[in-house]
């Protein structure tokens, strides 16, 4: 025990020098170099204990001046740091003894019965019981810790109950139970329902066999539903007396996710690279083949191994190798890039259309090299060369019609026009779109949903051909009429994939089709009789009657089935003028047309008159295949122009007489106030006289015109003014020479204002005639006559002395001037005069208006 014990340091808390020195001695005596230190009191203790951690073992009388007991035994193992204490004790105290060991004590000694060997023993016991304990507490400490800090779940469960006994924080944050409901919990509860069956047995079985270890793959169900799948490693092991198990977790959902996800993508890149319908290759630099898909043998009838280590240029046909080699020039340091459609040799030495892909991976270690995924399109090939020659046909053909030939893809929605989209409808280029709604929504709103129906049923009940007429809408915003002839084509299945039809512009022929509705409804109708015979005479005397209408029935009585067959020569009676009646049948057989009016009699033979008009029908060639007559009975008309003729021929003998008596008596008075103007001495009785007289030759002058005129409403005023004024000049027969100028639009006036207004101009024409150019040799007088916006404006302008400087335009002592101003009122206008050194002018203006009553008051 010496060699066990040696140079210790031993600290006594002893205060009885006596017992001291037995101790020190059987320390001595017992224990190899001991260091004794002494302390006689807990004050002294309790420093040394303070300063240092050297001390192994701690000897403790439970009697100090300071402390006693229970007490001092408490403060000695607080400040102890661990140390082994042994305590000594009498006999009086061995009860106390015992219960000290529970407060941490290592041992207690007996002072009666303590020797060297006791004491040494209990030192060397105490010492390496609390060597073992520390040993214990650390691997606990390392233990706790492991459980605790591991970032895998970890808990224990009691294995009879299978309740958990501990968790930690790993598996408290990995499930979502708190520790208060994970430790309520029993390993059934954190199963999913469906797995509890086969989880019982494999609990049964594993019970069952000898071993503790156990390791298995479960499923296990989170606080919040999600099923996670679980390797768990467990060992059984004693706590408390009760056997339990350690498990640990690992989450290996993800893992075992991967793995099916690996085993998925290792199923389609082997049905991508060797069962499908792609060829894949890898080329190297030189483009030498260095792996070649398994399904060559399936597509070109050539293994894959017969390809490695071989050139692909050997493979491909001559006249695309030079085309093929430039494009790997060009882009073989691209990432990917497509090869033109090319010809590769299969294993019958025939040559297939290729199209290829070509991804460069010349930097991916674990390819180093080009990925040709090539595809077998001859078949396509072959369809887009029958294709090109089959749209060939159909370019020569579409230039060969008007039509808009249209091809609807029913899988992309797509339509493609020919030229005559452009042509018949004006659109531009830019404007027509190539999707099917651009087409649908151009028909008219009320037909859109005839043609969708249509459209519908055709792909429905597959049907080939199809035919509809709608309304679509041209680039002015117009509607033509179209008539589509659409064709279905279908798939190898049966499935409609296409629909190619023709639009033909009916427009034209839909409204000659409505006029003709339109005019067979006017024939049907009319109360005008309509006829339609043959071109040629073919029966006697005339020409064979096709068609009449029901107005034709009601005029002559003759029904259609009557006069069908017959001549329009029934109608003709003893009264009609076989003039006209030549007239016509010339013009018919000459192909001209007629317009006459005729006397006809009716099946019952009563007369009537009729205005006839005959119309020649032409074809396309210009030929009359028919005439079309149509008559209006204008009898009544007929019987009141002849009342009208025979009313007029009296009125006419009445004015002539009227006429001849006016204007007699008008010449008589103007006789004989000439007369009466040549023998009076009084030179103004002479100038009143012959004033008066020009006036009622004014008077005479204008009645003559309205007896000669064709209108007694309307008077061709500028006519008669021009007439007028030239005869006032050369009735007067002044000394000047007076040269006249007109410049007059052709203005109609009524007679109401005609009479005035010719009376105002006499007066203004003499006016000038006797006053305007005293001492002149010659002289102008210029009128302008002119009507706009039916305001009339009259300018009578000469280039005479001009107007007296005491000259008033309202001077009532001038007779001249009233009448002037008088007739100015009468017609409802505004005059003036003007004068200046280059003559006078005279200006008068008035509004046109109708007829009202007979005539001036003054004619």
């Amino acid at each position: 025990m010496k060699n066990l014990l040696k140079n210790l340091n031993i600290l006594v808390i002893e205060d009885n020098p006596g017992d001291f020195v037995l101790i020190e001695e059987y320390l001595t005596d017992e224990l190899e170099h001991p260091n004794i230190h002494h302390a006689t009191t807990f004050a002294e203790a309790k420093q040394m204990l303070g300063n240092t951690s050297l001390y192994q073992a701690i000897l403790l009388d439970l009697t100090l001046p300071d402390n006693y007991g229970e007490n001092l035994v408490h403060d000695v193992v607080s400040i102890a740091k661990g140390v082994p204490i042994i305590v000594f004790t009498g006999y009086e105290n061995r009860k106390f003894g015992l219960q000290v060991l529970s407060y941490g004590i290592a041992d207690y000694l007996l002072k009666d019965e303590m020797s060297p060997y006791v004491l040494g023993k209990s030192i060397s016991y105490s010492i390496e019981r609390n060597r073992i304990n520390s040993s214990l507490r650390n691997s606990e400490k390392a233990y706790r810790d492991f459980f605790n800090l591991s970032p895998l779940p970890i808990y224990v469960y009691d294995i009879e109950t299978l309740k958990f006994v501990d968790v930690n924080k790993a598996a408290i944050e990995h499930y979502g139970y708190s520790r208060e409901e994970f430790l309520s919990l029993t390993l059934r509860d954190i199963r999913p329902k469906e797995d509890l069956t086969d989880y019982e047995q494999i609990m049964l079985d594993f019970n069952n066999s000898n071993s503790n270890y156990f390791e298995g793959v479960f499923r296990h169900q989170k606080k919040n539903g999600t099923i996670i799948d679980v390797r768990l490693k467990t060992n059984v092991f004693d706590q408390n007396g009760k056997r339990a198990r350690l498990a640990l977790v690992n989450d290996i959902t993800k893992q075992l996710q991967a793995e099916r996800e690996l085993v998925w993508s290792e199923q389609r890149f082997k049905s991508l690279v060797q069962d499908g319908s792609d060829l894949i290759a890898i080329l190297d630099y030189k483009l030498n083949i260095t792996y070649v898909s398994a399904n060559s043998e399936i597509i070109i009838g050539i293994p894959d191994e017969v390809f490695i280590g071989k050139n692909v240029f050997e493979y491909i046909h001559p006249e695309d190798v030079i085309r093929l080699k430039n494009t790997f020039r060009d882009f073989r340091f691209k990432d990917r890039f497509e090869v033109e459609p090319f010809r590769f040799k299969n294993a019958d030495g025939n040559w297939r259309w290729f199209e290829t892909i070509i991804t460069n991976l010349t930097k991916n270690p674990a390819i180093r090299g080009y990925i040709a995924n090539s595809r077998d399109i001859t078949e396509k090939i072959d369809r887009e060369l029958q294709l090109k020659e089959s749209l060939e046909r159909y370019d020569i053909v579409s230039k060969a019609t008007s039509d808009t030939i249209w091809d609807m893809d029913l899988q992309t929605d797509t339509m493609l026009y020919n030229e005559n989209i452009y042509i018949n409808f004006g659109y531009k280029r830019t404007e027509v779109h190539s999707v099917t709604n651009w087409w649908r929504h151009l028909i008219h709103p009320n037909d859109r949903y005839y043609v969708n129906q249509r459209f519908r049923e055709a792909i429905a009940n597959r049907k080939d051909r199809f035919k509809l007429e709608y309304r679509f809408k041209a680039a002015n915003g117009s509607y033509k009429h179209i008539y589509d002839r659409a064709f279905l084509i279908k798939d190898s299945s049966g499935e409609p994939i296409r629909i190619i039809g023709a639009m033909q512009d009916i427009t034209q022929l839909v409204e000659e089709q409505e006029q003709l509705k339109l005019l067979e409804s006017v024939v049907t109708n009319t109360n005008d009789t309509v006829v339609i015979t043959e071109a040629a005479a073919k029966v006697e005397n005339g020409r064979k009657v096709l068609f009449v209408n029901q107005a034709f029935t009601n005029l002559t009585g003759y029904t259609s089935e009557e006069i069908s067959g017959q001549s329009l020569q029934v109608f003709v009676g003893p009264e009609t003028d076989p003039k006209v009646l030549k007239k016509v049948l010339k013009s018919l057989d000459n192909y001209t047309p007629v317009n006459e009016e005729i006397k006809l009699y009716k099946k019952d033979g009563s007369p009537f008159w009729a205005k006839v008009s005959y119309l020649p029908v032409y074809d396309k060639n210009e030929v009359c295949t028919h005439w079309i007559a149509i008559a209006h009975d204008i009898t009544v008309m007929k019987e009141k122009e002849n009342e009208l003729l025979d009313s007029l021929r009296e009125k006419e003998t009445l004015l002539s007489e009227i006429h001849h008596r006016v204007k007699n008596n008008l010449a008589i008075v103007t006789s004989l106030m000439e007369f009466q103007a040549i023998n009076s001495d009084n030179e103004i009785v002479h100038d009143s006289l012959i004033n008066s007289s020009l006036r009622i030759q004014s008077m005479a002058e204008i009645h003559e015109q309205l007896y000669q005129s064709s209108s007694f409403s309307k008077l061709k005023f500028s006519e008669s003014l021009k007439k007028l004024i030239t005869k006032i000049v050369k009735t007067l027969r002044v000394k000047t020479d007076v040269a006249l100028q007109f410049e007059m639009e052709n203005v109609e006036l009524t007679i109401n204002q005609g009479v005035p207004c010719s009376l105002l101009v006499n007066e203004v024409i003499t006016n000038i005639l006797k006053h305007g150019f005293v001492g002149r040799k010659s002289g102008v007088i210029k009128v302008m006559l002119e009507c706009k916006q039916n305001e009339v404006s009259l300018l009578i302008k000469d280039n005479g002395i001009g107007l007296p400087a005491d000259f008033q335009k309202n001077n009532t002592s001038s007779m001249g001037l009233k009448l002037i101003n008088l007739l100015t009122d009468q017609i409802g206008g505004k005059n003036n005069f003007y004068s200046d050194k280059s003559g006078t002018t005279f200006e008068l203006n008035f509004q046109k208006t109708a007829a009202k009553g007979a005539s001036s008051a003054l004619l």
